[in-house]
């Protein structure tokens, strides 16, 4: 599942333009007649809990996330059952991430009405995750 790669790696850097509160909400990316990715972001204290979700031919996966400041700035992790999964933050920057950077990071460019997110794995190229509009949350 192509959100599995927003983590992997312990990583962490400095944020650039941070503007969490503009991920607030519900997103989707249509990708056909049957499949979607969507993402629902919310405030959870001074950290964002979110949901990504994969949709093909009627049947869903999804991955608990929480975006959350860290020393050098902001890092996402997954979660299973409210717990940090071992080895699965990276850093997290909004807008580009630095060029030198290593290792994994996510990339997130949020606006009023689209969210992209970019990531990188340990030894993995970048990739868009999510390249998606405002949807209302169910």
């Amino acid at each position: 599942m192509a959100v599995l790669l927003l983590v992997g790696g312990c990583a962490t850097g400095p944020a650039i333009a941070p503007r969490p509160e503009a991920l607030e909400g519900c997103w989707i990316e249509r990708l056909g007649r049957d499949e979607a990715r969507t993402m629902r972001w919310f405030a959870d204290g001074a950290s964002w809990s979110g949901e990504a979700s994969v949709f093909r031919n009627g049947a869903g996966r999804s991955l608990d996330l929480r975006l959350e400041r860290s020393a050098d700035g902001w890092r996402i992790c997954a979660e299973a059952y409210g717990t940090t999964i071992q080895n699965s933050c990276a850093a997290a920057y909004f807008g580009p991430a630095p060029a030198a950077l290593g290792d994994a990071w996510s990339e997130i460019t949020v606006s009023a009405e689209r969210l992209k997110m970019v990531a990188r794995g340990p030894k993995a190229a970048p990739r868009v995750i999510i390249d998606a509009v405002r949807d209302g949350c169910d």
